[in-house]
């Protein structure tokens, strides 16, 4: 399953890579191809490094290498530069797989064999570039002869300028299968603006498309049909906020299956010296955190400044139609500093104050047939989770009119309520946990 997941993302991830190898001309294509170079974001890592340059009047050629890395396992791959230096310099850089390691890296060499994964041709714009990459389509039999590897292959093409980078990138279906075992993901489209690469946290949009992903075994089909995510963040002087939408026309299991699933989540006020300083800190690999300074003095008044600036999140879980849904999860949070108080990180217990956060649930009678159904009774049959919120309705956690049944928890300066009713025993329960 692990090789199938990292074989599976390589496709987008060595193809935005793409948008990161060396495309100057003349002396700037020299002195870029020779300079060492690292991208870092999460999981996934970039490094390049040159390994010979060759220059010449119109023509001139290069080998590099580039490794990439999706979470413990690393590709590595021989990169040949052609550039032509013409009144438009063009750089074409071909991507093979090398012939060294095991595991993942042995078995694309042994699919691929010496035959490109990967071509980008790259053009010099007044202040920029444009990047077009393609992936060629690939089928046959892996190196264990059990696993049978179909790609459609890849699109991409990308637009670099002054300090914006955008793209698009199309991802043809992939099929993976061990006999009857594997995964099917349909196309893919990702699209997206970044309006200041330079910073580490900058404005753009971007959108993912998938037309369905698979995984079938001997217990049936597990399926997401039609997924959707698109987003946004802007940065207003020293504050950021970020929308993000998922919409999946249906999750489908051996049990059964739910329609119109969609979460959304934003983000308010957020002071950007607190999110620069974690995105720095995503960037560091692992063992170079335990060098990475988050002294009390360096953190701390970073987070005094983000709880000033009242961050707010809310969140919105739906099933079925937004009008007419069958289930819907809403969560408020904002975080507002009292007048007569200052934020004392030494006494936590005195930022209580400042929280104000409100989760409503609602659902109507038929969406526990749904659950019962779609988890083959793990959590009961629909008669024995019906008893149980009737439990629930004489103790006060649980409302129910002719709309349905309905949850609301909230809390404010310090004070619980459920379904807007106070509840001192249950605050004084959690304040006696959070003591403990």
């Amino acid at each position: 399953m692990k090789k199938i997941v990292v074989v599976s993302s390589l496709a987008i991830v060595i193809a935005g890579g793409a948008a990161a190898v060396p495309y100057y001309s003349g002396d700037k294509v020299e002195s870029s191809i020779n300079t060492v170079q690292t991208l870092r974001r999460g999981a996934v890592s970039l490094s390049y490094e040159a390994n010979s340059y060759e220059r010449g009047y119109l023509n001139s050629s290069a080998d590099s290498t580039l490794a990439v890395s999706v979470a413990d396992e690393v590709v590595r791959f021989a990169v040949e530069h052609e550039i032509e230096h013409m009144l438009v310099p063009q750089v074409r850089s071909t991507f093979r797989v090398l012939p060294e390691g095991d595991g993942v890296q042995r078995a694309l060499y042994e699919f691929f064999g010496d035959q490109p994964v990967l071509i980008t041709d790259t053009r010099m714009t007044t202040g920029g570039a444009t990047v077009a990459a393609t992936m060629p389509e690939v089928q046959g039999m892996l190196a264990d002869e059990l696993t049978r590897l179909s790609f459609g292959g890849l699109n991409g093409n990308f637009i670099y300028g002054g300090d914006k980078l955008a793209g698009t990138i199309d991802v043809q279906p992939l099929s993976m299968f061990e006999g009857e075992m594997g995964l099917v993901i349909g196309a893919q489209q990702l699209q997206f603006e970044n309006r200041e690469v330079s910073e580490l946290v900058s404005p753009g949009e971007a959108s993912y498309s998938l037309e369905r992903f698979e995984w079938r075994d001997a217990d049936g089909v597990i399926a997401l049909d039609k997924v959707r995510v698109t987003s946004s963040q802007s940065v207003n002087a020293d504050l950021i906020g970020s929308e993000m939408l998922m919409e999946v026309a249906s999750l489908e299991t051996p049990k059964g299956h739910i329609d119109d699933l969609s979460l959304s989540m934003g983000l308010d006020n957020f002071h950007r010296d607190l999110m620069e300083f974690l995105a720095e800190m995503e960037q560091n690999a692992p063992e170079d955190l335990e060098n990475f300074n988050i002294a009390p003095e360096v953190f701390e008044p970073m987070l005094v400044r983000f709880l000033e600036s009242a961050p707010g999140y809310d969140m919105q879980f739906v099933l079925g139609p937004s009008t007419d849904s069958r289930m819907a999860l809403n969560w408020d949070m904002l975080y507002s500093k009292p007048e007569a108080l200052e934020i004392d990180l030494d006494q936590p217990m005195s930022l209580i104050a400042g929280i104000d956060t409100t989760v409503l649930l609602t659902f109507k009678p038929e969406f526990i047939n749904e659950v019962a159904e779609l988890t083959g009774g793990v959590f009961g049959s629909a008669e024995e989770i019906n008893a149980m919120l009737g439990m629930m309705e004489a103790e006060g956690y649980l409302s129910r009119d002719d709309k349905g049944y309905r949850v609301k928890l909230g809390f404010q300066g310090g004070n619980l309520t459920v379904n807007d009713v106070p509840r001192p025993e249950l605050m004084m329960m959690l304040a006696m946990l959070a003591m403990e």
